[in-house]
């Protein structure tokens, strides 16, 4: 008998079932073959039935545990395999890892469809597993494992004692979770102010519980969510609001978060300021012909008031703080219309 890969034994159940012949004479020795899943933590992230891909999913830094399985395919009465080396190499798409000899002793599979688990001795959430790693933060969107059983009959006909081979392979598939926050704020004429933001999945994985939360001189109100982005998807919130005192910066923050498929939650938040500039008035003094008025809003009375010949960058301010007054929600200083063609401007302390 013939030691035959599992692909090859799927063709001859087909070739008989399309026949229609049942003979036993057909069917040829098949050897221990080996599969994968992957764990991290303890769960289970993907299970395989031979011959398939499968895909586990892990972030960078994770510590993956590799779980490998021999099953025996040998379906001859009384034929036994012993596996004698299995190894597991994986592509991380920055380098290649193969791992030395992952059986301590060798291993016997004494009848059809026998299931036995490489155990690498390890403790606590990966007992039982072959071995571990952590995922590099390097490694590709998939890292591709492959493994390599080496076994032998001990009762062949044709082949006794004659070198096995078969192999698995199954893939990891990496999650990089990721998401933005961006703000915008436009003050209005009439003294409100308008925001507007967006919340981007710029990561590779799909978040769930996307949630944006606009905040506001100590409060906050929820503006998006739970909603779910997928990668590359765009969510755009806005509002409004008129400032509680226009004479100080008007801080909004928007605060972004979101959870990926692995329960990873990430998160952004991002600001914009915003401050009306105070309004200058110049008028005649109604009470007082021989003078004019130069006032602005109350709100800005921390403010001073300062006058020069040109308004150049070399130009020399002067300050008239010491004649300010306060009435009416205004604040005013007089000046002799006598005085030379001044510019105005207010100072912030």
């Amino acid at each position: 008998m013939n030691g035959i890969n599992f692909s090859n034994r799927r063709w001859i159940a087909l070739f008989k079932s399309a026949t229609g012949i049942v003979a036993t004479l057909f069917v040829l020795n098949a050897y221990a073959h080996c599969s994968h899943s992957f764990s991290m933590g303890g769960h289970v992230a993907g299970t395989n039935a031979l011959g398939q891909l499968v895909f586990g999913k892990a972030h960078p830094g994770d510590t993956v545990g590799v779980f490998l399985v021999l099953e025996m395919l040998d379906d001859c009465p009384g034929d036994q395999t012993i596996a004698t080396s299995i190894i597991d190499t994986r592509e991380t798409g920055c380098y290649s890892v193969t791992t030395p000899n992952l059986l301590s002793e060798p291993l016997r599979l004494t009848f059809f469809e026998q299931f036995v688990a490489v155990n690498g001795n390890l403790d606590g959430s990966f007992s039982g597993f072959a071995y571990t790693y952590v995922v590099p933060d390097c490694a590709a969107d998939r890292i591709v494992h492959t493994c390599q059983v080496m076994a032998h009959d001990t009762n062949s006909v044709t082949n006794m004692g004659g070198v096995l081979q078969a192999g698995g392979s199954a893939q990891i598939e990496i999650l990089r979770p990721a998401i933005r926050a961006s703000l915008q704020c436009f003050p209005n004429s009439d003294g409100t102010i308008f925001w507007r933001g967006s919340i981007t999945n710029c990561g590779n994985t799909t978040l769930s519980n996307v949630i944006a939360r606009h905040f506001l001189n100590g409060t906050n109100e929820m503006v998006l969510g739970p909603d779910t982005l997928t990668p590359g998807q765009v969510a755009i919130v806005a509002g409004g609001y008129r400032p509680d005192n226009v004479s100080r910066p008007s801080i909004s923050v928007l605060r972004v978060e979101g959870t990926d498929e692995l329960l990873l939650q990430v998160e952004d938040a991002v600001s914009c300021s915003v401050q009306f500039p105070p309004t200058l008035r110049i008028t005649r003094s109604a009470t007082a012909g021989g003078q004019v008025v130069v006032s602005w809003p109350e709100a800005f009375s921390s403010f001073t008031l300062q006058c020069a010949s040109n308004p150049s960058p070399a130009a020399a301010w002067i300050s008239l703080g010491e004649g300010q007054a306060i009435g009416g929600g205004q604040v005013f200083v007089r000046l002799p219309v006598t005085m030379p063609a001044m510019f105005f401007r207010l100072v912030s302390p």
